[in-house]
């Protein structure tokens, strides 16, 4: 039987908090899923702490959050690691750079991308900057969204 191998990647720690009952719910069925889970840590020290509240280590950490960061040199920290665990879905939760990028360099290793939407959005392309595009690129990527709230599924169609 072939086991379908996920990774799940979030960065903030309110998304350990929504996350975690789908990574409980995959080791539950380990025998049909290999489920990794791959941080990218946005906001270090919350994130850690609940972290520590449900006593979990991730597989990986991207550790991607630095000073003057860029695209070119966030999607390169991304691509190794992605060709290394290869997956053939890949659950994103948020709409920030660090989930814009593995979106982007998961489609490129066939994975299917699972997208947790995380907020409303308001259509305006610099407005919040750059969360507006980072979300419209993950909406073309994404084979299915999964949203937060209830209203916001007028937004996504």
């Amino acid at each position: 039987m072939y086991i379908k191998k996920f990774l799940i990647t979030f960065g903030t720690s309110s998304k350990v908090i929504n996350m975690m009952s789908l990574f409980k719910a995959f080791l539950k069925k380990a025998n049909f899923f290999e489920t990794k889970v791959c941080i990218t840590t946005q906001r270090n020290l919350m994130l850690n702490q609940a972290l520590d509240f449900f006593e979990f280590v991730p597989d990986v950490d991207l550790d991607l959050m630095k000073f003057y960061q860029n695209h070119y040199s966030l999607t390169a920290d991304i691509k190794s690691f992605l060709k290394e665990i290869k997956r053939d879905i890949v659950y994103l939760y948020s709409d920030i750079m660090t989930t814009m990028a593995p979106s982007i360099k998961s489609f490129h290793t066939r994975a299917m991308i699972y997208h947790v939407e995380s907020g409303s959005r308001i259509f305006k392309k610099r407005l919040p900057y750059p969360e507006e595009i980072n979300r419209s690129v993950i909406k073309c990527i994404a084979g299915y969204h999964f949203l937060t709230y209830n209203h916001l599924e007028a937004v996504l169609n």
